[in-house]
């Protein structure tokens, strides 16, 4: 059975109360992206060497860049609802592994999931500068921009499992972007209550 990629451009303005290297800082934490996991059950970090072989080997990804920063991995369970709605009996926990990398902007991180699923993500804080804007006189004004938190990842899976693993990936990637800056503001406490992450 072949399998499909499928990738997911995800990217929220970062609020002018929240500093860029604070986002960063919070990215280099692993843990607060696993905390934000809807699913999420429990989480451990483990020593890389305690990684299944084949995950242990497979360092592809992290070594496409000359990055000297160590790589930390975590046993993590999720609960899959079988059937949904239904409550905590109609719901499968899942076993899984995940690594992670700092960036100079951010993190990497490299998930192997169940049933044959990885996800291949890059998380950063990047500067968007707009298009200088031109006065009626021929003069620019002075470019603006703003700064993002953005991933990018990319999902592979059984080709047939894809509609399936797809179908709410954007949305809930967004939305996991917006719930690390409403918790980023909260522990500097800047919240204003307005929730100002938008895109």
């Amino acid at each position: 059975m072949f399998s499909k990629v499928y990738r997911i451009t995800a990217s929220v303005r970062i609020p002018s109360s929240i500093p860029p290297e604070s986002v960063v800082q919070a990215l280099q934490q692993p843990e607060n992206l696993l905390d934000l996991g809807s699913l999420l059950h429990t989480y451990k970090q483990i020593p890389t060497d305690s990684l299944p072989e084949k995950i242990h080997n497979d360092s592809a990804f992290f070594s496409a860049l000359d990055n000297p920063a160590p790589i930390v991995a975590y046993e993590i369970t999720d609960m899959i609802p079988i059937i949904p709605g239904a409550g905590s009996w109609a719901t499968k926990h899942i076993k899984f592994f995940a690594r992670f990398q700092n960036t100079h902007d951010g993190v990497r991180g490299y998930v192997n999931a169940s049933a044959g699923v990885t996800v291949k993500s890059v998380y950063g804080v990047v500067f968007k500068e707009r298009r200088a804007e031109h006065t009626d006189n021929g003069e620019q004004q002075e470019s603006i921009g703003e700064w993002r938190l953005v991933e990018i990842s990319s999902v592979e899976c059984f080709a047939l499992m894809m509609p399936f693993v797809a179908s709410n990936l954007d949305v809930s990637h967004k939305e996991l972007l917006q719930k690390l800056l409403v918790k980023i503001a909260a522990e500097q406490g800047r919240s204003n209550g307005s929730g100002d992450v938008s895109p």
